[in-house]
Protein backbone atom coordinates (compact mmCIF):
# COMPACT_ATOMS: atom_id res chain seq x y z
CA UNK A 1 0.00 0.00 0.00
CA UNK A 2 1.23 3.48 -0.80
CA UNK A 3 2.18 5.69 2.14
CA UNK A 4 0.10 8.72 3.08
CA UNK A 5 2.94 10.96 1.91
CA UNK A 6 3.15 9.38 -1.54
CA UNK A 7 2.13 11.75 -4.32
CA UNK A 8 -0.81 10.58 -6.42
CA UNK A 9 -1.02 11.31 -10.11
CA UNK A 10 -4.74 12.07 -9.81
CA UNK A 11 -7.22 13.30 -7.22
CA UNK A 12 -10.27 11.49 -8.61
CA UNK A 13 -10.64 8.55 -11.00
CA UNK A 14 -14.11 7.60 -12.30
CA UNK A 15 -14.31 3.84 -12.92
CA UNK A 16 -17.09 2.85 -15.31
CA UNK A 17 -16.85 6.34 -16.78
CA UNK A 18 -18.25 5.36 -20.20
CA UNK A 19 -21.45 3.90 -18.72
CA UNK A 20 -24.64 5.94 -18.49
CA UNK A 21 -24.17 7.31 -14.98
CA UNK A 22 -20.38 7.39 -15.21
CA UNK A 23 -20.56 9.71 -18.21
CA UNK A 24 -22.88 12.06 -16.34
CA UNK A 25 -20.44 12.12 -13.40
CA UNK A 26 -17.52 12.86 -15.74
CA UNK A 27 -19.44 15.66 -17.48
CA UNK A 28 -20.46 17.17 -14.14
CA UNK A 29 -16.90 17.20 -12.81
CA UNK A 30 -15.53 18.57 -16.07
CA UNK A 31 -17.96 21.50 -15.87
CA UNK A 32 -17.88 22.25 -12.14
CA UNK A 33 -14.65 21.07 -10.48
CA UNK A 34 -11.87 23.56 -9.82
CA UNK A 35 -9.11 23.53 -12.41
CA UNK A 36 -6.63 22.18 -9.84
CA UNK A 37 -8.59 18.90 -9.47
CA UNK A 38 -6.68 16.21 -11.34
CA UNK A 39 -9.31 14.02 -12.98
CA UNK A 40 -9.06 10.68 -14.76
CA UNK A 41 -11.54 8.29 -16.37
CA UNK A 42 -11.30 4.51 -16.42
CA UNK A 43 -13.01 1.56 -18.08
CA UNK A 44 -12.41 -1.49 -20.23
CA UNK A 45 -13.13 -0.03 -23.69
CA UNK A 46 -10.25 2.16 -24.85
CA UNK A 47 -12.22 3.54 -27.81
CA UNK A 48 -15.11 4.69 -25.62
CA UNK A 49 -12.61 6.21 -23.17
CA UNK A 50 -10.96 8.17 -25.98
CA UNK A 51 -14.36 9.44 -27.17
CA UNK A 52 -15.35 10.48 -23.65
CA UNK A 53 -12.03 12.24 -23.11
CA UNK A 54 -12.66 14.25 -26.27
CA UNK A 55 -16.16 15.17 -25.02
CA UNK A 56 -14.72 16.41 -21.72
CA UNK A 57 -12.13 18.51 -23.50
CA UNK A 58 -14.87 20.08 -25.63
CA UNK A 59 -16.91 20.82 -22.49
CA UNK A 60 -13.95 22.43 -20.77
CA UNK A 61 -10.61 23.24 -22.42
CA UNK A 62 -8.96 22.81 -19.00
CA UNK A 63 -9.65 19.07 -19.34
CA UNK A 64 -6.79 18.65 -21.81
CA UNK A 65 -4.87 16.73 -19.17
CA UNK A 66 -7.64 14.34 -18.09
CA UNK A 67 -6.10 10.91 -17.61
CA UNK A 68 -7.44 7.61 -18.92
CA UNK A 69 -6.92 4.12 -17.52
CA UNK A 70 -7.71 0.89 -19.32
CA UNK A 71 -8.97 -1.11 -16.34
CA UNK A 72 -10.93 -4.36 -16.20
CA UNK A 73 -12.20 -6.33 -13.19
CA UNK A 74 -10.82 -9.47 -14.86
CA UNK A 75 -7.32 -7.96 -14.71
CA UNK A 76 -6.36 -7.21 -11.10
CA UNK A 77 -3.05 -5.65 -12.12
CA UNK A 78 -4.93 -3.01 -14.15
CA UNK A 79 -7.07 -2.23 -11.11
CA UNK A 80 -3.96 -1.95 -8.93
CA UNK A 81 -2.33 0.50 -11.33
CA UNK A 82 -5.51 2.61 -11.43
CA UNK A 83 -6.09 2.71 -7.66
CA UNK A 84 -2.42 3.30 -6.80
CA UNK A 85 -2.59 6.46 -8.92
CA UNK A 86 -5.44 8.29 -7.20
CA UNK A 87 -6.61 9.67 -3.88
CA UNK A 88 -10.27 8.82 -4.53
CA UNK A 89 -12.00 6.33 -6.80
CA UNK A 90 -15.65 6.80 -7.83
CA UNK A 91 -17.15 3.50 -8.97
CA UNK A 92 -20.23 3.70 -11.20
CA UNK A 93 -19.91 0.22 -12.77
CA UNK A 94 -22.69 -2.08 -11.58
CA UNK A 95 -24.23 -4.44 -10.80
CA UNK A 96 -21.86 -4.16 -7.86
CA UNK A 97 -22.64 -7.62 -6.54
CA UNK A 98 -21.15 -8.97 -9.76
CA UNK A 99 -18.38 -6.47 -10.49
CA UNK A 100 -17.66 -4.37 -7.41
CA UNK A 101 -15.54 -6.45 -5.05
CA UNK A 102 -12.27 -6.55 -7.07
CA UNK A 103 -12.39 -2.75 -7.38
CA UNK A 104 -12.88 -2.25 -3.65
CA UNK A 105 -10.10 -4.74 -2.90
CA UNK A 106 -7.70 -2.82 -5.13
CA UNK A 107 -8.59 0.45 -3.39
CA UNK A 108 -8.09 -1.04 0.07
CA UNK A 109 -4.75 -2.61 -0.86
CA UNK A 110 -3.46 0.52 -2.60
CA UNK A 111 -4.71 3.18 -0.18
CA UNK A 112 -7.34 4.91 -2.33
CA UNK A 113 -10.61 6.05 -0.76
CA UNK A 114 -13.59 4.41 -2.49
CA UNK A 115 -17.12 5.73 -3.22
CA UNK A 116 -19.88 4.05 -5.20
CA UNK A 117 -23.57 4.39 -6.10
CA UNK A 118 -24.54 0.84 -5.17
CA UNK A 119 -27.73 -0.02 -3.36
CA UNK A 120 -27.13 -3.75 -3.06
CA UNK A 121 -27.28 -5.40 0.35
CA UNK A 122 -25.53 -8.57 -0.83
CA UNK A 123 -22.55 -6.52 -2.02
CA UNK A 124 -22.33 -4.60 1.26
CA UNK A 125 -22.51 -7.85 3.25
CA UNK A 126 -19.53 -9.22 1.33
CA UNK A 127 -17.50 -6.08 1.85
CA UNK A 128 -18.28 -6.19 5.55
CA UNK A 129 -17.14 -9.79 5.83
CA UNK A 130 -14.06 -9.63 3.62
CA UNK A 131 -12.64 -6.11 3.40
CA UNK A 132 -14.00 -3.84 6.16
CA UNK A 133 -11.34 -4.70 8.75
CA UNK A 134 -8.48 -4.34 6.29
CA UNK A 135 -9.85 -1.00 5.10
CA UNK A 136 -9.95 0.25 8.68
CA UNK A 137 -6.39 -0.94 9.34
CA UNK A 138 -5.15 0.73 6.15
CA UNK A 139 -7.09 3.96 6.96
CA UNK A 140 -9.14 3.73 3.78
CA UNK A 141 -12.71 5.01 3.55
CA UNK A 142 -15.09 2.66 1.72
CA UNK A 143 -18.37 4.55 1.20
CA UNK A 144 -21.24 2.70 -0.47
CA UNK A 145 -24.73 3.85 -1.49
CA UNK A 146 -23.57 7.36 -2.31
CA UNK A 147 -26.20 8.39 -4.86
CA UNK A 148 -29.83 9.41 -4.38
CA UNK A 149 -29.99 5.95 -2.82
CA UNK A 150 -29.25 6.36 0.11
CA UNK A 151 -27.65 9.79 0.61
CA UNK A 152 -30.89 11.77 0.75
CA UNK A 153 -32.37 9.61 3.53
CA UNK A 154 -29.06 9.33 5.38
CA UNK A 155 -28.12 13.01 5.27
CA UNK A 156 -31.70 14.25 5.61
CA UNK A 157 -31.93 12.36 8.88
CA UNK A 158 -28.59 13.77 10.06
CA UNK A 159 -29.67 17.30 9.09
CA UNK A 160 -32.93 17.10 11.08
CA UNK A 161 -31.19 15.59 14.11
CA UNK A 162 -29.00 18.69 14.34
CA UNK A 163 -32.12 20.56 15.50
CA UNK A 164 -33.46 17.91 17.90
CA UNK A 165 -33.10 17.73 21.66
CA UNK A 166 -30.02 15.87 22.76
CA UNK A 167 -30.01 12.68 24.83
CA UNK A 168 -33.71 11.95 24.23
CA UNK A 169 -35.40 9.05 22.36
CA UNK A 170 -36.09 9.90 18.70
CA UNK A 171 -38.75 8.57 16.34
CA UNK A 172 -38.24 9.59 12.73
CA UNK A 173 -40.25 8.80 9.59
CA UNK A 174 -39.39 9.73 6.02
CA UNK A 175 -41.73 9.99 3.03
CA UNK A 176 -40.35 9.87 -0.51
CA UNK A 177 -42.11 11.49 -3.46
CA UNK A 178 -40.29 11.11 -6.74
CA UNK A 179 -40.62 11.44 -10.50
CA UNK A 180 -37.79 9.95 -12.52
CA UNK A 181 -36.77 7.16 -14.90
CA UNK A 182 -34.45 4.17 -14.53
CA UNK A 183 -31.48 3.35 -16.75
CA UNK A 184 -30.79 -0.11 -18.16
CA UNK A 185 -28.00 -0.63 -15.65
CA UNK A 186 -30.27 0.17 -12.69
CA UNK A 187 -32.98 -2.17 -13.93
CA UNK A 188 -30.49 -4.99 -14.44
CA UNK A 189 -29.05 -4.37 -10.97
CA UNK A 190 -32.52 -4.47 -9.37
CA UNK A 191 -33.37 -7.72 -11.15
CA UNK A 192 -30.08 -9.27 -10.09
CA UNK A 193 -30.73 -8.30 -6.45
CA UNK A 194 -34.25 -9.75 -6.54
CA UNK A 195 -32.77 -13.08 -7.57
CA UNK A 196 -30.82 -13.24 -4.30
CA UNK A 197 -33.52 -12.73 -1.68
CA UNK A 198 -31.51 -14.45 1.06
CA UNK A 199 -29.10 -11.49 1.04
CA UNK A 200 -31.45 -8.71 -0.10
CA UNK A 201 -31.68 -7.05 3.33
CA UNK A 202 -28.91 -6.10 5.71
CA UNK A 203 -29.09 -7.48 9.26
CA UNK A 204 -30.20 -4.96 11.93
CA UNK A 205 -27.21 -3.02 13.28
CA UNK A 206 -26.24 -2.90 16.93
CA UNK A 207 -24.63 0.11 18.59
CA UNK A 208 -21.41 -0.88 20.36
CA UNK A 209 -22.03 1.59 23.20
CA UNK A 210 -25.39 0.13 24.28
CA UNK A 211 -27.63 2.69 22.58
CA UNK A 212 -30.86 1.37 21.03
CA UNK A 213 -31.41 1.46 17.26
CA UNK A 214 -34.58 -0.04 15.77
CA UNK A 215 -37.22 0.06 13.04
CA UNK A 216 -40.45 1.92 13.62
CA UNK A 217 -43.72 0.29 12.67
CA UNK A 218 -44.34 1.60 9.13
CA UNK A 219 -47.52 3.22 7.88
CA UNK A 220 -49.89 2.11 5.12
CA UNK A 221 -52.58 4.77 4.72
CA UNK A 222 -53.96 7.66 2.70
CA UNK A 223 -52.45 10.94 3.89
CA UNK A 224 -53.97 14.16 2.56
CA UNK A 225 -51.12 16.28 3.93
CA UNK A 226 -48.59 14.23 1.97
CA UNK A 227 -50.83 14.20 -1.09
CA UNK A 228 -51.31 10.50 -1.64
CA UNK A 229 -51.05 6.94 -0.39
CA UNK A 230 -48.22 6.10 1.98
CA UNK A 231 -46.66 2.64 1.90
CA UNK A 232 -43.52 1.12 3.48
CA UNK A 233 -40.40 1.19 1.30
CA UNK A 234 -37.97 -1.63 2.09
CA UNK A 235 -34.83 -0.38 0.37
CA UNK A 236 -31.18 0.12 1.30
CA UNK A 237 -31.86 3.71 2.45
CA UNK A 238 -33.48 2.40 5.63
CA UNK A 239 -30.50 0.14 6.34
CA UNK A 240 -28.02 2.98 5.87
CA UNK A 241 -29.91 5.32 8.21
CA UNK A 242 -29.94 2.66 10.94
CA UNK A 243 -26.24 1.93 10.41
CA UNK A 244 -25.40 5.60 10.77
CA UNK A 245 -27.48 5.72 13.95
CA UNK A 246 -25.67 2.70 15.38
CA UNK A 247 -22.25 4.16 14.59
CA UNK A 248 -22.77 7.78 15.69
CA UNK A 249 -23.72 8.79 19.27
CA UNK A 250 -25.34 12.03 18.04
CA UNK A 251 -28.41 9.96 17.03
CA UNK A 252 -29.25 9.66 20.72
CA UNK A 253 -29.87 6.86 23.21
CA UNK A 254 -32.90 5.39 21.45
CA UNK A 255 -33.36 5.97 17.71
CA UNK A 256 -36.16 4.45 15.62
CA UNK A 257 -36.79 4.97 11.90
CA UNK A 258 -39.26 4.04 9.15
CA UNK A 259 -38.93 4.72 5.41
CA UNK A 260 -41.95 5.22 3.11
CA UNK A 261 -42.89 6.12 -0.45
CA UNK A 262 -45.89 8.26 -1.39
CA UNK A 263 -48.03 7.44 -4.44
CA UNK A 264 -50.43 10.10 -5.79
CA UNK A 265 -53.29 7.59 -6.21
CA UNK A 266 -54.22 4.14 -4.99
CA UNK A 267 -54.31 2.97 -8.59
CA UNK A 268 -50.68 3.88 -9.18
CA UNK A 269 -49.67 2.30 -5.88
CA UNK A 270 -51.36 -0.98 -6.80
CA UNK A 271 -49.88 -0.97 -10.32
CA UNK A 272 -46.35 -0.41 -9.08
CA UNK A 273 -46.66 -2.96 -6.30
CA UNK A 274 -48.12 -5.50 -8.73
CA UNK A 275 -45.26 -4.96 -11.18
CA UNK A 276 -42.69 -5.33 -8.40
CA UNK A 277 -44.28 -8.57 -7.15
CA UNK A 278 -44.39 -9.96 -10.70
CA UNK A 279 -40.74 -9.02 -11.25
CA UNK A 280 -39.78 -10.52 -7.89
CA UNK A 281 -41.45 -13.86 -8.67
CA UNK A 282 -39.91 -14.09 -12.13
CA UNK A 283 -36.46 -13.25 -10.75
CA UNK A 284 -36.48 -16.45 -8.66
CA UNK A 285 -36.37 -18.70 -11.76
CA UNK A 286 -33.12 -18.56 -13.76
CA UNK A 287 -34.85 -19.00 -17.13
CA UNK A 288 -37.43 -16.25 -16.58
CA UNK A 289 -34.79 -14.00 -14.99
CA UNK A 290 -32.60 -14.30 -18.09
CA UNK A 291 -35.62 -13.65 -20.29
CA UNK A 292 -36.45 -10.49 -18.37
CA UNK A 293 -32.82 -9.35 -18.54
CA UNK A 294 -32.93 -9.64 -22.31
CA UNK A 295 -36.15 -7.61 -22.49
CA UNK A 296 -35.14 -4.79 -20.17
CA UNK A 297 -33.06 -1.81 -21.32
CA UNK A 298 -29.40 -2.73 -21.31
CA UNK A 299 -26.51 -1.11 -19.36
CA UNK A 300 -25.50 2.14 -21.01
CA UNK A 301 -29.09 3.00 -21.97
CA UNK A 302 -31.05 5.51 -19.95
CA UNK A 303 -33.52 8.40 -19.87
CA UNK A 304 -33.04 11.31 -22.26
CA UNK A 305 -31.79 14.71 -21.18
CA UNK A 306 -35.34 16.05 -21.45
CA UNK A 307 -36.63 13.28 -19.18
CA UNK A 308 -33.83 13.92 -16.69
CA UNK A 309 -34.48 17.67 -16.75
CA UNK A 310 -38.12 17.03 -15.83
CA UNK A 311 -37.31 14.65 -12.97
CA UNK A 312 -37.67 15.73 -9.34
CA UNK A 313 -37.80 14.43 -5.79
CA UNK A 314 -39.02 15.58 -2.41
CA UNK A 315 -38.38 13.69 0.81
CA UNK A 316 -40.19 14.79 3.97
CA UNK A 317 -38.77 13.89 7.40
CA UNK A 318 -40.97 13.98 10.52
CA UNK A 319 -39.26 13.73 13.89
CA UNK A 320 -40.73 13.18 17.36
CA UNK A 321 -38.45 13.71 20.34
CA UNK A 322 -39.99 13.98 23.79
CA UNK A 323 -42.64 16.72 23.36
CA UNK A 324 -40.82 18.18 20.36
CA UNK A 325 -41.91 17.72 16.73
CA UNK A 326 -39.79 18.82 13.78
CA UNK A 327 -40.23 18.56 10.02
CA UNK A 328 -37.63 18.92 7.29
CA UNK A 329 -37.59 18.41 3.54
CA UNK A 330 -34.84 17.52 1.10
CA UNK A 331 -35.64 18.24 -2.54
CA UNK A 332 -33.93 18.35 -5.89
CA UNK A 333 -33.99 17.41 -9.55
CA UNK A 334 -33.71 14.09 -11.38
CA UNK A 335 -33.03 11.59 -8.59
CA UNK A 336 -31.75 8.59 -10.51
CA UNK A 337 -29.11 10.25 -12.67
CA UNK A 338 -28.77 14.04 -12.65
CA UNK A 339 -28.65 14.40 -8.90
CA UNK A 340 -27.03 11.01 -8.31
CA UNK A 341 -24.14 12.16 -10.52
CA UNK A 342 -24.01 15.40 -8.56
CA UNK A 343 -24.04 13.60 -5.19
CA UNK A 344 -21.29 11.08 -5.90
CA UNK A 345 -19.12 13.72 -7.59
CA UNK A 346 -19.48 16.14 -4.66
CA UNK A 347 -18.71 13.31 -2.23
CA UNK A 348 -15.50 12.69 -4.15
CA UNK A 349 -14.60 16.40 -4.09
CA UNK A 350 -15.33 16.41 -0.37
CA UNK A 351 -12.72 13.69 0.22
CA UNK A 352 -10.17 15.67 -1.80
CA UNK A 353 -10.82 19.31 -0.93
CA UNK A 354 -12.09 18.93 2.65
CA UNK A 355 -9.69 16.19 3.69
CA UNK A 356 -8.41 18.02 6.77
CA UNK A 357 -12.01 18.48 8.04
CA UNK A 358 -13.18 14.88 7.61
CA UNK A 359 -14.19 12.75 10.62
CA UNK A 360 -11.55 10.21 11.62
CA UNK A 361 -13.64 7.24 10.47
CA UNK A 362 -12.17 4.49 8.30
CA UNK A 363 -13.37 1.14 7.00
CA UNK A 364 -16.84 0.44 5.58
CA UNK A 365 -18.82 3.65 6.17
CA UNK A 366 -22.20 5.18 5.51
CA UNK A 367 -22.32 8.58 3.76
CA UNK A 368 -23.34 10.26 7.05
CA UNK A 369 -20.35 8.75 8.87
CA UNK A 370 -17.83 9.63 6.21
CA UNK A 371 -18.81 13.05 4.86
CA UNK A 372 -22.08 13.98 6.63
CA UNK A 373 -22.30 17.69 7.38
CA UNK A 374 -19.61 18.61 4.86
CA UNK A 375 -21.57 16.98 2.04
CA UNK A 376 -24.87 18.53 3.19
CA UNK A 377 -23.32 21.99 2.75
CA UNK A 378 -21.92 21.11 -0.67
CA UNK A 379 -25.19 19.65 -1.96
CA UNK A 380 -27.22 22.58 -0.66
CA UNK A 381 -24.95 24.91 -2.63
CA UNK A 382 -25.44 22.73 -5.72
CA UNK A 383 -29.25 22.88 -5.64
CA UNK A 384 -30.20 19.90 -3.48
CA UNK A 385 -32.09 21.77 -0.79
CA UNK A 386 -32.10 20.84 2.90
CA UNK A 387 -34.79 22.86 4.63
CA UNK A 388 -36.32 22.86 8.12
CA UNK A 389 -40.00 23.48 7.30
CA UNK A 390 -41.59 23.30 10.75
CA UNK A 391 -39.57 25.10 13.42
CA UNK A 392 -42.24 25.08 16.10
CA UNK A 393 -40.09 22.87 18.32
CA UNK A 394 -36.76 24.58 17.74
CA UNK A 395 -37.17 27.28 20.38
CA UNK A 396 -37.23 24.66 23.11
CA UNK A 397 -33.76 23.45 22.21
CA UNK A 398 -31.77 26.25 23.82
Amino acid sequence: MKSKEQQNSFDIVIFGATGFTGTLVAHYLAKTADSNIRLAIAGRNVYKLAALKKELQELNPQCQHVGAFHADIADQSSLNIMTASTKVLLNTAGPFSLYGEPVVRACVENGADYIDISGEAAFIRRLEQQLADQASTNEVRVITCCGFEAVVADLGTLFLLQHAKKDRPVKLRSYVRVDGNLSGGSMQTALNAMGDLAHAVLPPPTASDGRKVSLLKPRLAKDSQLGGWVTPMQVIDQDMVLRSAAAMPCYGPDFAYAHHIVFPTMGKMLRVMGSMINMLVMAQIPFTRRWMQSRLPQPGEGPSKEQRDNGWFNVRFELECSNQQLVAEVSGGDPGYGDTAKIVAQAGLCLVEDRDKLPEFFGLLTPAQAVGELLIKRLHTEGIRFKLTDTSGVSSLH
